[in-house]
């Protein structure tokens, strides 16, 4: 990734948070005035979405710049739980993954640990086998 992308991206993101932050209090406010024109109802519907995205994009930046802190492979336990280089993954945990796209291309994935009765690797098939992948995590 260029070093200058990802300066702007970065200072993107710190204005973007720095805009949420000053007028935290004023979107709130208008996400949750009860009483709206039809006009302020699509304003508060637009808010909200930007709002949600802008964080999400927020998130996705501070992620690009993390390094990778861990390289490994990843296995099941005797009870199913997902392992990374021999340690349970808690659900929830966010890794990337080495795998074969629909081109058969080999490729890094975001992911996350998910499920119930069945942990699988959120964002792939659930019947993924994950015994033997390539797997990182960034921090």
């Amino acid at each position: 990734m260029d070093k200058e992308l990802m300066k702007d991206l970065f200072e993107l993101r710190k204005k973007g948070m720095e805009v949420f932050d000053k007028y935290e209090d004023q979107i709130v406010g208008f996400l949750r005035k009860e009483k709206v024109t039809a006009e302020e109802s699509l304003q508060r519907d637009l808010l909200f979405e930007m709002y949600q995205y802008g964080n999400t994009l927020f998130d996705l930046i501070e992620y690009m710049g993390k390094e990778v802190v861990q390289e490994g492979v990843l296995d099941r336990d005797e009870k199913g739980n997902i392992r990374f280089n021999g340690k349970v993954m808690p659900l929830m945990s966010e890794l990337e993954v080495y795998i074969a796209d629909k081109t058969d291309q080999k490729v890094w994935v975001r992911v996350f640990t998910a499920g119930e009765d069945k942990i699988y690797l959120a964002g792939l098939t659930k019947d993924l086998d994950v015994n033997g992948l390539k797997a990182r995590i960034r921090g």
